[in-house]
């Protein structure tokens, strides 16, 4: 996601990787950091078919810290785009899991009344991303 001022401001990454925990998403953030496949900027969140992580990342430095701050189930942030789909988060494809979070993320940009779980305003998320560009792809 890019800001008003053209900076990144979220880097996204979306896997079906059902039954993940925790730690195996920690891992995954960890290795992808290590193997320079995270771009810098101030969030990094990554949407499995049952959960979202977010990760503020302070100044926009990429660490390795393990833990989310944020932890949420992914059917409150993309449920009503699952709904219109007639999709469950069980039953998702990958490729419609990017297409609902690219749609939800579209959403939270253009609209701060959007129906917002507390646990993503809580880290400053969601005013963040307010009047962001969201972007499937975008070079390093």
């Amino acid at each position: 996601m890019i800001g008003r001022d053209g900076e990144r401001v979220a880097v996204v990454e979306v896997k079906r990787a059902p039954n993940s925990d925790r730690d195996g998403i920690a891992r995954w953030r960890r290795n992808m950091i290590v193997h320079g496949l995270v771009p810098t900027a101030p969030y990094f969140v990554f949407v499995t078919a049952e959960r979202v992580y977010v990760w503020k990342q302070g100044n926009g430095e990429v660490s390795e810290a393990s833990g989310a701050d944020a932890v949420g189930p992914t059917e409150t942030v993309i449920g009503p785009f699952l709904k219109a789909a007639k999709l469950s988060a069980a039953d998702i494809s990958e490729e419609a899991l990017e297409l609902s979070t690219v749609a939800w993320l579209g959403e939270l940009a253009r609209d701060p009344e959007a129906d917002t779980p507390e646990w993503l305003a809580a880290i400053g998320f969601v005013e963040a991303v307010l009047g962001a560009d969201v972007r499937t792809q975008v070079a390093a």
